[in-house]
């Protein structure tokens, strides 16, 4: 299933996401008391795609997020959390002679939620203030 508007999300233990303005931070955000994952943001369009599936499927992040491989996400902003991000590359799937995309694999833990949809509708509680007091990984 592709996912277009906010606050649409996927949930996976790895994710491809390909866009245009990729960041991941060197240093890990703090989650919950015990826990810290790395953020990636994407900004000026993106996706992202579950390449591999929890085991057992059941969410972690947010009860309304997909979980089966295969289901994307697609919009203006994404924004989302991984144990294991890998080093950022530049052109290969995706790219155009004027826009060499980004692209990367989440791993491990991963949650990937659309923060701007195309139509320009943003989610009312973006991801990034949330606190996971139950998250157990």
């Amino acid at each position: 299933m592709i996912l277009t508007e906010a606050p649409g999300s996927i949930e996976g233990e790895k994710i491809f996401v390909i866009g245009k303005n990729i960041k991941t931070p060197k240093a890990p955000k703090q989650i919950t008391d015990k826990l810290y994952l790395f953020v990636v943001d994407i900004k000026g369009g993106g996706n992202g795609e579950i390449e591999e599936e929890f085991n057992p499927k059941t969410y972690k992040f947010h009860p309304d997020s997909h979980l089966n491989k295969g289901d994307k996400v697609e919009g203006k902003q994404l924004y989302g959390y991984c144990k294991k991000p890998k080093k950022l590359s530049v052109g290969g799937k995706a790219r155009t002679a004027k826009h060499k995309n980004q692209h990367t694999t989440m791993n491990d833990c991963c949650f990937l939620q659309i923060t701007s949809g195309w139509k320009g509708d943003a989610i009312t509680k973006h991801p990034k203030n949330m606190y996971f007091p139950n998250l157990v990984v």
